[in-house]
């Protein structure tokens, strides 16, 4: 069975640079989900995970007496900031540059850097969300905030990954780390541009960092279609065969359950008034997401 998770093939658009058509990735749809070319390879990824809740204004973090014993990262040995993954991957790095990012951290700034004794210790904090705080993760924000690069995927090589974007979006989002965060947006955008991306992919990653410009602009790449034969389809890992991969209506569940409902629902009703095309959708969009997050005053609410 065609899996759609794979870049779909496309109807060529006089907005979009060329994008290739892309081969399959297997029939496991979610540990597949990456933004593969024909000759990619995937790599193994998390298992995705719903949306995570409106996030915390401190670090999810175990007691280091609870903790298990964690394993040095090969490359990050050095600094007076631990940071031990949800994994238990140990990770040393200078506290400016994590001050610098954070909001969060910077909050952590008064934990103690000396133990009872008097003896100076390092600051340590251990994560435990095991969705986006993983040692993959963590690798991938330590390189944004130290080189301002963008790993695409789990291990920084291969073909770009949405699952490992979008993790690493909803930890930049949960620690408060508003330079990084436009980093990786600008790389998002670039992907598209450059015809690797696919439009919908894009979507999801705006929409999971709540940048509505972003969303706009994967709107007006629509004319890609998903790939795989007419009939019956894989609804939870499939699109409809021959739909746009924007159509609301024909997104597998994998996909769909990754949108925020105010994002779908306004990429819905814009889809609804049939202004299918590259120019009208996204500003019809944009109108809609604005009255939804309440930009449009005169618009209110007939509940």
């Amino acid at each position: 069975m065609v899996n759609p998770l794979s870049p779909p093939s496309k109807t060529p658009s006089p907005l979009a640079s060329p994008i290739k058509k892309h081969n399959s990735l297997g029939a496991l749809g979610l540990s597949s989900l990456t933004l593969a070319s024909p000759s990619a390879t995937t790599s193994p990824l998390l298992s995705p995970a719903p949306l995570q809740p409106p996030p915390p204004k401190s670090p999810s973090v175990q007691p280091a007496s609870l903790a298990p014993p964690s394993n040095e990262d090969p490359k990050w040995k050095t600094g007076d900031f631990v940071i031990v993954s949800s994994d238990n991957i140990k990770f040393r790095i200078q506290s400016f540059h994590l001050f610098s990012a954070s909001g969060v951290f910077r909050a952590s700034s008064e934990i103690a850097t000396v133990d009872e004794d008097g003896v100076p210790v390092p600051r340590q904090i251990h994560f435990t969300d095991e969705d986006i705080e993983s040692a993959l993760v963590i690798r991938a924000f330590l390189r944004v905030i130290t080189t301002g690069q963008v790993a695409t995927t789990p291990d920084g090589t291969g073909t770009p990954s949405v699952s490992a974007l979008r993790r690493l979006i909803l930890f930049l989002r949960k620690y408060e780390c508003p330079v990084a965060l436009n980093l990786v947006l600008f790389k998002v955008k670039e992907l598209l541009n450059q015809g690797i991306s696919v439009p919908m992919y894009t979507f999801i990653l705006g929409a999971t960092a709540d940048d509505v410009d972003t969303c706009a602009l994967a709107l007006k790449f629509m004319n890609q279609s998903w790939n795989g034969p007419s009939g019956y389809t894989d609804v939870r890992n499939e699109g409809t065969p021959g739909a746009s991969t924007i159509d609301p209506n024909n997104l597998p569940f994998a996909l769909w359950q990754w949108i925020p409902s105010e994002y779908m629902w306004a990429l819905s009703r814009a889809w609804g008034r049939n202004v299918k095309d590259g120019t009208r959708l996204p500003d019809e969009f944009k109108r809609v997401i604005a009255i939804v997050k309440g930009a449009d005053q005169k618009n209110s609410s007939p509940l």
